[in-house]
């Protein structure tokens, strides 16, 4: 027992679960992330008696469902520590390589005593004594442009300010220690042998300098966790926020998109106040297990650096021994016998460039900007709303989109009402299926495309340019996914909304959906809005994600697969979840599986917007255009079936 290094083992055991809950969430929590539990949850209580039901709203306090209890808007809080545990690791372990990175030549050359380094040193040292580095983060992280990033985003710059307030201190560490091993007897005996100095730092400084690196490594991810959990408090953290409960077009309060353990923290002193204690003390205790553990096992490895006989240290200096390029190359020399060995480097060398250099998915058809922004300006050459009506009928026409409504795209919701919503459908390998009347079991998938097309013209006056960008889009859309000739697992409907000029589209897709085209009896559909683009001033395109059965679909899943499409294209965006969008949104989303929108409905420049497409954001035009051609073939979740 008394060889056993407790504090070691305590460490490497607080770290091993959580290196299991980052790369297996799914052994800890069946639930997912994004998931929000029933807004109103009815509980019955017995007093004086008498049974009582009393109705809460979230944040929901422990309880069978929920056992951490849930967050404001309703999500599983145990399952936010889960999934949350791999970004905030990601985002910890970055930081402390790229400190480690610029910290370890800055240091050593200085504790060698090259004077540049060491005046370096010492200048950037004042500069973060004198600005405290969580100070200098805040305001640095707290810009609303940062706020607003995509989680991919944001993480560069998280790791680039975390690191720059914090590799001085741990140069000048790496410094002090290099001086005292400069100071030892036998670096005099080695000068003494006529050995430069590079010789010296290969062969004596590095290999005395490495356990304490090792130590100081854990110890450094420590640090950092515990900075992020400082901004926490502060309300900053790894990526973007969206609004909840939003009244009159007003958001009460800001929640985080994505699972990450310091958005856990960002309410805290309102959570404290409010006496939802569960949403302070989880995740604060989810902070000090990592924090001890990565201490436990710096501490640990100190205890073992100091030993002479010790397994551990042993079989570190084995390890860097194997990682040698010196000893492969000698290696590959006596193929015959080390070729297992050489087998194994060899592999793993192939596949850790082959994972740098390997391209991400690239896109299976383009959308051509150019085709789309024609049907921009010949939307905006015709004499009306009437003009615009026949020019998207001849489009559809001639992509040859089947016509639903007795041998016309025109969908009309009534006498009484002026609106004519135009339908064209793309059938799928399913088609049949969902046009057999006498077919019975599970419901087919269908995809809903939808884009407005009024409010283009005031009478035959034109009046914004920006107006016609979804149709222009949505008729691209519908022309290139005809043209490619292979045909989708699932349905394409593509419908050109009349909103009859009005700001929120609501009134059209809600008549839509009492008489629909194909009954909600037979399909499970989900709908991809194509909004309006915004103006090249302005700096990202919303993008909303929307589902009232969370539970039926992988959520979690299909947000990451949105993101990657939105950042293949390299699209400037800004994600939310869960807020309706648009009036079509609005409208299909209680029935659909999900909906997604990808622009907005509205922006105030529309009122009285030149005639003139140049003001059109062309380059937004065609990313949008691709996205969603993207996310309809090359997802699972449009074009792989029932994502159940």
């Amino acid at each position: 027992m008394k060889n056993i290094n407790i504090t070691l083992l305590m460490g490497v055991a607080i770290a091993i679960f959580l290196g299991a809950m980052a790369f297996f969430p799914h052994w800890f929590t069946s639930q997912d992330p994004n998931t929000q539990q029933p807004r109103i949850q009815v509980e019955e209580r017995v007093i004086d008696g008498e049974t009582v039901k009393e109705y809460l709203r979230p944040p929901h306090p422990p309880n069978s469902k929920a056992w951490l209890g849930t967050d404001g808007v309703g999500r599983d809080l145990w399952t936010r520590l889960v999934y949350g545990t791999h970004t905030t690791l990601k985002a910890v372990i970055l930081v402390v390589f790229f400190r480690f990175l610029a910290a370890v030549p800055a240091g050593v050359l200085a504790g060698m005593k090259f004077p540049l380094f060491s005046k370096g040193l010492r200048v950037f040292n004042t500069l973060f004594t004198t600005i405290p580095s969580l100070i200098f983060s805040f305001i640095i992280l707290n810009i609303e442009y940062i706020r607003n990033l995509p989680l991919n985003r944001a993480m560069p710059i998280f790791v680039i300010v975390l690191t720059i307030v914090g590799w001085p201190k741990l140069g000048r560490q790496i410094e002090e220690r290099t001086e005292r091993i400069m100071r030892e007897d036998f670096i005099e005996g080695e000068v003494a042998l006529g050995k430069h100095r590079g010789q010296i730092l290969k062969e004596n400084i590095l290999p005395h300098l490495t356990p304490s690196l090792i130590s100081w490594g854990f110890i450094e991810m420590g640090l950092v966790l515990f900075l992020l959990a400082q901004l926490s408090i502060l309300g900053i953290f790894i990526g973007p926020s969206q609004g909840a409960m939003v009244i009159d077009g007003a958001p009460q309060w800001f929640t985080a998109v994505n699972a990450e353990w310091s958005n856990l923290l960002a309410r805290a002193p309102i959570d404290i106040r409010a006496g939802h204690y569960w949403l302070v003390l989880f995740p604060a205790a989810a902070f000090f297990i990592g924090i001890t553990g990565f201490n436990l096992i710096g501490e640990g490895l100190k205890e073992e650096f100091e030993k002479r006989d010790s397994r551990v240290v042993s079989w570190i200096q084995r390890g860097i021994h194997q990682l040698s390029p010196v000893l492969y190359i000698r290696q590959i020399g006596e193929f015959q016998k080390y070729r297992f060995p050489i087998v194994i480097k060899t592999a793993a060398a192939i596949m850790l460039i082959g994972f740098i250099l390997y391209p991400g998915a690239q896109s299976l058809y383009l959308f051509d900007g150019e085709q789309s922004w024609e049907h921009l300006e010949h939307l905006m050459d015709q004499e009306g709303k009437e003009g615009v009506q026949n020019y998207i009928t001849e489009k559809l026409e001639g992509a040859a989109l089947v016509k639903p409504m007795d041998d016309s795209y025109i969908f009309s919701s009534g006498k009484e009402h002026q609106q004519e919503t135009m339908i064209g459908i793309i059938p799928g390998k399913n088609w049949e299926k969902i046009m057999d009347p006498d077919a019975r079991g599970t419901k087919e998938s269908l995809v809903i495309i939808g884009a407005r097309y009024d409010g283009i013209y005031r009478g035959e006056e034109l009046i914004s340019p920006t107006r016609a960008t979804a149709a222009a889009n949505g008729i691209t859309l519908a022309e290139t996914l005809r043209e490619t000739g292979e045909q989708l697992e699932q349905t394409l409907m593509f419908i050109f909304w009349d909103g009859n000029g009005a700001e929120f589209n609501i009134d059209e897709p809600n008549r839509y959906m009492v008489r629909p085209v194909i009954p909600h009896s037979r399909v499970n559909y989900t709908y991809i809005d194509i909004g309006y683009i915004p103006r090249e001033t302005q700096r990202s395109l919303q993008v909303s994600l929307y589902t009232s059965k969370a539970q039926q679909i992988q959520f979690q899943q299909l947000m990451y697969d949105l993101q990657s499409t939105l950042d293949r294209n390299d699209l400037r965006y800004h994600l939310t979840m869960n807020l309706r969008g648009s009036g079509a949104v609005a409208g299909l989303s209680l029935s659909s599986m999900f909906s997604i929108g990808v622009g907005e409905e509205y922006y105030s420049f529309m009122e009285g917007e030149p005639p003139d497409p140049s003001t059109v954001h062309k380059t937004f035009l065609e990313q949008q255009g691709q996205c969603i051609l993207d996310m309809i073939t090359m997802t699972d979740h449009f074009n792989g079936g029932n994502p159940d």
